[in-house]
């Protein structure tokens, strides 16, 4: 008797010790930053950048709204960064800053499934005499899921970090028509 009660305790922790390993293996690998699984962009043409020019930012802008990422779409941010965009009903121009602009960023990942940005045609360039600050008009097509194509031009503003050579966005004004 002792002997299959033995053996019955030897299984019941073989058994224990193989389901805490599934469960271990489950839970390193499960990421809750991660975007949601679903449809990918047509759009796989992106890719991380070091943001060394304004242009690689907009690499990277376009990385994050492509992949949903709100890390990297965060990070091509500067903190004093200002969203600003037209009221079409009221004919005026509003404005938030980052933490606004994250979140509002954030709700729209959550809630398409697929998101396509395509840079078009760059309007214009333009940098401070000493390269430490820079704008640029572009020229854009947002497709949200299926059904949403927004048509638009964007007004960036970029600013150099001096100490590591990194630019980030400091203000975006969106022309955009729906």
């Amino acid at each position: 008797m002792n002997r299959a009660l033995t053996a019955y305790r030897l299984k019941g922790a073989l058994v224990s010790f193989a389901l805490l390993n599934l469960i271990v293996l489950w839970v390193t690998c499960f990421n809750p930053f991660a975007p949601k699984l679903g449809e990918i962009s047509s759009n796989l043409n992106v890719f991380l950048t070091a943001q060394q020019t304004p242009e690689e930012v907009l690499s990277n802008f376009q990385f994050a709204y492509t992949l949903k990422d709100s890390l990297v779409y965060r990070d091509v941010l500067d903190d004093d960064f200002v969203f600003v965009y037209r009221d079409l009903d009221n004919d005026v121009f509003l404005s938030w800053g980052k933490e606004e602009d994250v979140t509002a960023t954030v709700g729209l990942f959550n809630n398409f499934t697929v998101i396509n940005l395509v840079w078009n045609s760059t309007n214009f360039i333009s940098y401070s005499l000493d390269s430490t600050t820079a704008e640029i008009s572009k020229g854009f097509i947002l497709s949200l899921g299926h059904e949403i194509r927004i048509t638009g031009e964007a007004l960036f503003s970029f600013k150099m970090n001096i100490e590591n050579n990194i630019w980030k966005i400091t203000r975006w004004v969106d022309k955009s028509i729906i």
